[in-house]
């Protein structure tokens, strides 16, 4: 006797649906990981993010008796980002259904289709968001990083448009800010140049300004850059390099002044060529992932496809990345970073 239809979803619906929000993009994609972490929710037409742009005024010190200035000041807006869908359809032959006959068969089924749908789901996404490109994401498309962290004075992000405010801008350098070059490892490697590693780090960190002024709870970097970095701080013997975790997400990273530097794989992929690494100094605070209540990571029912004997149940996650805090976040453009290093 095959696999009842109606003894998959009950499975599905028991097993899987009510963790697969809480365990997609915990691993192995830290910098996911990390915005999804406490990720928020949203019902409505649009996701407003509040942005606290300026600093109060209305401070001081004030004599015995003396006036106080109460004005009403303005130091909040907010940033519009439109939501769109992001999905996986998980699907189901009808041979597999015919050849699952027992209980212990439909779980162990569905948990290699369950685990290999939120595996690619992840990877996907770990990738597209390093996708090259300032310009707004076209529909139905999400944010990016490259949309998100960049210092245009004229293109729109969160529907702040005209001349974009100068708190509205990250920090980015490319070769045009430095003597000695980007793209040459030696350059890199020689502490008597102003793109030396350490240098470069030093100079990220101090770009990332806020009005909280805190430093950046994360430098991310292709793998290449990475591996030259633990080969510069192990060779000066800087005490212990490598931490055990990362929060609670058990990557292994550097730990620079308290801020952990993780190599990612999606950022390489996305490199347009061998002298297009970058490095990211990012305050997630600023950045989050934002889902629908009802529809985060939710599966609906399954379907028989009009054109075959298949069925199939889309996973559904409506919603974007935004961020309230663009001048939190800064970057360092056109490293030495041969993509042939990683296997991709």
């Amino acid at each position: 006797m095959g696999i009842n239809l109606n003894t998959i979803q009950t499975v599905v619906n028991i097993k899987y649906l009510p963790t697969l929000v809480n365990n997609i993009f915990v691993e192995p994609y830290f910098l996911l990981a990390k915005i999804k972490q406490n990720y928020k929710t949203y019902n409505e037409r649009k996701i407003l993010v509040p942005l606290e742009y300026a600093k109060a005024t209305n401070i001081g010190f004030v004599a015995r008796g003396g006036v106080i200035a109460v004005t009403n000041e303005e130091i909040l807006t907010d940033a519009q980002y439109t939501p769109s869908m992001f999905y996986g359809t998980l699907t189901l032959l009808k041979q597999d259904e015919l050849e699952a006959t027992s209980d212990m068969a439909v779980v162990n089924f569905l948990q290699t289709k369950m685990k290999n749908l939120q595996r690619s789901m992840e990877s996907y996404m770990a990738n597209y968001i390093w996708t090259r490109g300032t310009a707004e994401p076209t529909a139905p498309n999400w944010e990016t990083i490259d949309h998100l962290v960049n210092n245009s004075g004229t293109i729109t992000c969160g529907g702040i448009t005209s001349t974009v405010p100068s708190w509205w801008k990250s920090n980015i350098l490319t070769q045009t800010d430095f003597t000695d070059s980007l793209a040459t490892e030696t350059d890199l490697l020689n502490p008597n140049k102003d793109c030396y590693i350490k240098k470069l780090l030093q100079r990220v960190v101090a770009l990332c300004v806020n009005v909280g002024g805190q430093d950046p709870d994360c430098i991310i970097l292709p793998q290449y850059i990475w591996d030259m970095l633990e080969n510069v701080l192990d060779a000066q013997k800087l005490g212990s390099v490598m931490t055990v975790k990362v929060g609670d997400f058990g990557f292994t990273a550097i730990n620079y002044r308290g801020i952990p530097i993780v190599a990612d794989y999606g950022m390489v992929y996305n490199q347009t060529g061998d002298t297009d690494g970058r490095i990211y100094a990012l305050n997630t605070k600023y950045i989050y992932m934002y889902l629908n209540s009802n529809a985060a990571f939710k599966m609906e029912d399954f379907v028989r496809d009009t054109t075959s004997f298949d069925r199939s149940a889309p996973v559904g996650a409506y919603g974007n990345l935004a961020t309230s805090c663009r001048r939190a976040q800064a970057s360092i453009q056109g490293l030495y970073s041969p993509k042939a290093y990683v296997g991709l």
